[in-house]
């Protein structure tokens, strides 16, 4: 079992978190060595969904550089034995070393697409990819703000927010119907899809656990798709995932809208919506609002009940929050 601090470095590798940012773990040269030799270097799980050689290479120089200390604080120490950083680590920090293209500047290329994997406890008798007691979430995603002109390709924030506090309460979805709105590459899905699997181990499935992840971009939801299939997350096992398009525009428009309303009702007949960042913009507030109410709305048409929605967002523009809880405000049932 990693102490804390391990586990820290653990998931700041993992999920691509800046050398700069991580914190030396409390522990000693031996212990830290180990801990990177087997649990980094050699880990299946990184060899197969490696990070980034960009950012290995940035990890690498801060590890390298913290267990040398390590090792020459401890040498001199009375009567200590002599530690060696084994040379396996050295050869991966070489064989990082980017030498640039020809035309090309060093340090000013974009970042490229990386696997990045997102760690968190769960119960101890749970065997994850990444060990007894640890869940993950891994994912291929962009490394930019924007690319192929969508936001979609990368996880937010407010995705993170909300994924932990699901993991706090997982009894909000457990056995229940998830839509999500803007599902972007799939953190979040991946997350709730391993809560359900995780709530059903020690007892019968419920049959009303489903989860239907939405976006408007094809290859934003094509990504999403993928990332949930990967078979070292869990969510891959989860036998109700349904991917589908979603324009929150057509539930605006009287031509388009009793096929949103039948695709919701008959299909999807959601308890819980969930949304992370979604409000970006003011002018898509009005379809934002007018969907959710569409799917707020539709377990009292089947007879399943009110739905509730759990909307999280990151606060970039006062005016424009403002003007989504002022829209939302008149539905008690988003959270």
């Amino acid at each position: 079992m990693l102490t804390d601090s391990l586990l820290d470095v653990l998931r700041g590798f993992a999920s691509l978190c800046p050398s700069r940012l991580q914190q030396p773990p409390l522990v000693g040269f031996k212990e830290f060595h180990d801990f990177l030799l087997h649990s980094i270097l050699l880990n299946p799980h990184f060899q197969q969904y490696p990070p980034s050689k960009q950012y290995q290479a940035s990890f690498w120089k801060w590890a390298i550089g913290l267990l040398e200390r390590l090792v020459t604080e401890e040498r001199a120490e009375p009567s200590r034995k002599e530690d060696e950083i084994d040379g396996r680590i050295y050869e991966r920090m070489t064989s990082l070393v980017i030498r640039p293209s020809v035309g090309k500047v060093s340090g000013l290329d974009p970042p490229e697409e990386s696997y990045v994997t997102y760690i968190w406890k769960t119960d101890p008798s749970v065997s994850g990819t990444l060990g007894p007691g640890l869940a993950n979430a891994t994912l291929m995603e962009s490394r930019t703000l924007i690319e192929s002109g969508t936001t979609g390709l990368k996880t937010w924030t407010a995705a993170l927010v909300l994924a932990h506090y699901l993991t706090e309460h997982p009894e909000l979805i457990r056995k229940k119907r998830i839509l999500e709105l803007g599902s972007g590459v799939g953190f979040l899905g991946i997350v709730i899809a391993t809560l359900q699997l995780h709530s059903c181990d020690n007892e019968v499935s419920g049959t009303r656990d489903a989860l239907f992840l939405t976006d408007v971009n094809d290859a934003v939801l094509r990504r999403c798709q993928e990332n949930v299939r990967l078979p070292c997350n869990r969510s891959s096992q989860h036998a109700s995932v349904g991917f589908r398009s979603l324009d929150w525009t057509d539930a605006m428009d009287s031509a388009t809208r009793p096929a949103v309303l039948s695709a919701l009702l008959c299909d999807m007949d959601p308890d819980v919506i969930v949304g992370a960042d979604v409000v970006y913009d003011p002018d898509i507030i009005a379809p934002l609002v007018c969907t959710l109410s569409t799917a707020l709305e539709s377990g009292k048409l089947t007879g399943s009940g009110g739905a509730v929605a759990y909307i999280a967002l990151t606060v970039r523009n006062e005016e424009t929050l403002a003007l989504f809880l002022e829209a939302a405000g008149t539905y008690s049932r988003v959270v």
